[in-house]
């Protein structure tokens, strides 16, 4: 079996730091993780009292001030950290005050009235002094004393991970400290870099080895930080081969995170495909998208101005120059080819095999047996990188207006995927992530908060119906969750997740179902594929894995004859014992955190879906229920813990 990846790279931002230098690290970060992992800000507080650790790949800080860092994170926090990085194996970037925060000892501008800092840290993962500034004119929340600091890079060590890495760099630098010279008795400590410029070039970057697995590059120069030469914006395109962004990208290697390969990396949204199960279907489709939008249908591209983005159709004969001529950066400009006249070739959609989805979704539409003519899937909007399925089909409402109930867009890469609330979905290779179209009569309102019920039933449901893999632990946590049992060694592991929004206008409602599985990357937190490699080593079985063509095509008319049977009866009722069946939480006892009762899962409320609980001590004698809302609260099921949404 694949050991499982830690996917969150999370970025302190609270008291102390800089905004300057918090948005440069969150950019260069991502602009070299992702799609791999998931950048995310995190709170003093969150790192002091939340569950961050499991899915922790990286904890960076950036500039600032370090004193405001130990006000925030207090005791309690600051040991949390240190105990992860040296029992868990946990893995720690700190640059200019985050390295000093990051030292035993800290020494800031000695003598210097009214900037003069001097005391013990409590991380101490370098175990001597940094002190600073290593080059004179700093003030706070000023460029007054910044410049491009010369650092020479040393030893071998950057040979393994940077073997045409140039002598001397130029780098950012404001404020930042140098090390005391590492000795003997310290923890182990590789010296990564010099100030060429200063008199006995003293340290300005160092690896420490913390206890026997975590691990800490420090450094009193800025790598996330553009150079003072260029005027340069945090939101500017980045250039990957840059020194600094190479310098880092060296770093986090040195801090064992698994990088995207360079050569394959796209950094911007790429041109997307407009495709139909019958590839004339496409064309229909666009000139239905013209007439709402008036647009002028002889130009090239056909340009359609909507709320969000402005797309520019172009016809099937310009697919490789489109392509070919794609920017990094298309400012709101979303490029769609119009595929009719057969699907797109695997140069174009080298992630996603059209031909095998749509021959898998036409044998499953005929293992079903429809009594009606079946269309969920028939028509796709497809891009390898997009912003968010969701977003798009959202902000967009006379775009969205035209499509079919059954559209589907797909993204192999989201580089702003959604999740519910103010949550990410990180949606590396491997993951299956789109957003459907679904329209709804008016009748059926009151019904639409088990939408996202429903189709997380039917995920499940075109999975577990597959011949010899009805008995793999896919299962559902409410209220829009997908979770697999990996046996008791590995446990419980989220694999996905259901996003569903909805607006009324006219005569009926639009829903948008956005949809997230890790389907086939072992690399992450957990993947389908993994159930089903552990299945077939505990039950010596052979069951192949299910690709993402597979799975998608399995999903849709599953969910279209469920949707038809929903439609059909006003509600969910059919399905409610279906979904109890396959859920997590049928008797469990939890507690509602903040009234402290002790309350027993009974199902969902017929009426209005909310999880429906009973009061295990009534002073009444008589049982209780006590109803919860889905978007009010969130069941924490390690703890136990019905939480209400802050």
């Amino acid at each position: 079996m694949a050991t499982t990846q830690k996917t969150n790279v999370l970025v302190y931002a609270d008291a102390g730091v800089s905004q300057s230098c918090l948005l440069h690290l969150k950019t260069s970060l991502k602009a070299l993780l992702s799609p791999r992992y998931d950048v995310l800000p995190v709170s003093a507080q969150a790192l002091a009292n939340d569950p961050w650790t499991d899915n922790c790949a990286l904890l960076a800080f950036p500039g600032g001030r370090d004193l405001g860092f130990l006000k925030a994170l207090g005791e309690k926090g600051c040991d949390r950290i240190a105990r992860w990085v040296r029992e868990d194996g946990g893995r720690y970037l700190g640059l200019c005050a985050g390295a000093y925060f990051a030292s035993s000892q800290i020494e800031f501008e000695s003598g210097r009235e009214g900037f003069e800092v001097k005391g013990e840290r409590p991380l101490k993962f370098f175990g001597g002094t940094c002190k600073g500034t290593a080059f004179p004119g700093f003030l706070y929340d000023s460029e007054d004393g910044a410049r491009d600091a010369v650092i020479s890079l040393e030893g071998a060590l950057w040979k393994q991970v940077w073997p045409d890495s140039p002598p001397n760099l130029a780098i950012y630098y404001n404020g930042g400290g140098y090390f005391e010279e590492p000795s003997a008795s310290e923890p182990p400590t590789t010296v990564l870099a010099r100030y060429e410029e200063l008199p006995d070039r003293p340290v300005a970057g160092v690896l420490c080895q913390i206890g026997s697995r975590g691990k800490a590059v420090l450094w009193g120069v800025h790598p996330e930080h553009p150079s003072v030469t260029p005027a340069s914006t945090p939101t500017s395109p980045l250039n990957a081969k840059e020194p600094r962004l190479q310098l880092l990208r060296a770093s986090l290697a040195l801090l064992d995170l698994s990088l995207p390969n360079e050569e394959r990396k796209i950094t911007g949204i790429t041109p997307h495909l407009l495709i139909s199960e019958k590839p004339a279907d496409s064309s229909r489709l666009a000139e239905e998208l013209v007439g709402k939008f008036r647009a002028d249908g002889s130009s090239c591209p056909i340009l359609l101005a909507d709320l969000s983005n402005n797309f520019r159709l172009y016809p099937q004969s310009k697919l490789q120059q489109v392509f070919e001529a794609a920017s990094a950066s298309n400012e709101g400009n979303l490029d769609v080819v119009v595929c009719s006249g057969s699907y797109p070739p695997s140069s174009v959609t080298p992630i996603f095999n059209f031909a095998l989805f749509f021959e898998t979704l036409a044998k499953a539409r005929a293992n079903l047996q429809f009594p009606f003519r079946a269309e969920f899937g028939s028509d796709m909007l497809y891009g390898e990188v997009v912003t968010s399925t969701q977003t798009v089909l959202e902000r967009n409402p006379t775009f969205q207006s035209v499509l079919p109930s059954g559209f589907v867009f797909l993204g192999s890469h989201q580089i702003a995927g959604r999740g519910r609330g103010t949550n990410n979905w990180l949606s590396p290779p491997g993951c299956l992530q789109f957003s459907l179209v679904l329209r709804a009569r008016k009748e059926l309102g009151p019904q639409l908060v088990f939408v996202q019920y429903l189709f997380g039933l039917s995920v499940v449901e075109a999975v577990r119906n597959l011949p010899g893999y009805q008995d793999l632990e896919l299962r559902l946590k409410w209220p829009n969750d997908l979770y697999v049992n990996m046996g008791a060694d590995k446990g419980l592991r989220k694999v996905g997740g259901i996003l569903v929004n909805s607006t009324y206008a006219g005569k009926d409602f639009t829903i948008i179902i956005g949809c997230g599985i890790n389907t086939t990357n072992s690399s992450a937190t957990a993947a389908l594929c993994d159930l089903i490699n552990e299945h077939n080593t505990t039950y010596g079985t052979d069951l192949p894995i299910v690709s993402q063509e597979e799975l998608l095509a399995l999903i849709l008319p599953r969910f279209e004859r469920m949707w038809a049977i929903f439609e059909q009866a006003g509600g969910f009722a059919p399905f409610a014992e279906q979904y109890t069946q396959r859920w997590l939480h049928s008797d469990k006892v939890v507690t509602i955190e903040e009234s402290g009762q002790r309350v027993r899962i009974v199902g969902l409320a017929p009426d209005s879906g909310c999880l429906r609980t009973i009061n295990i001590v009534s002073r009444s004698g008589s049982a209780q229920y006590i109803d919860l809302q889905p978007n009010g609260n969130s069941f924490d099921m390690m703890q136990g813990l019905l939480k209400a949404k802050k």
